[in-house]
């Protein structure tokens, strides 16, 4: 298997850092979920939900999304938010 390469945009860096200050529990699922991405970002625990082509959501929570593009082609998985839901924007 490829490796992946892995991206975030700057607004998930920013969402994760205010995570990190305020809610552990959240930051340690949402790392969790990022770690099995990476080994199959088509599957994990949460729910899975396929928004586009390439673009999916892993939920983290009955506000939060966890939103990300895999890009099978090029073995690139960028991370884009981890706060809100998909249907908020």
């Amino acid at each position: 298997m490829e490796t992946i390469r892995l991206e975030f945009t700057k607004r998930f860096l920013r969402e994760f850092d205010s995570v990190k200050k305020y809610n552990e529990r959240m930051r340690k699922k949402i790392s969790q979920f990022i770690k099995e991405i990476c080994k199959d970002p088509l599957r994990g625990t949460g729910k899975i939900e396929r928004l586009t082509e390439t673009r999916f959501s892993h939920r983290v929570d009955q506000k939060n999304r966890l939103i990300y593009d895999f890009f099978p082609e090029t073995h690139t998985i960028r991370i884009l938010c981890c706060l809100g839901h998909y249907d908020d924007r």
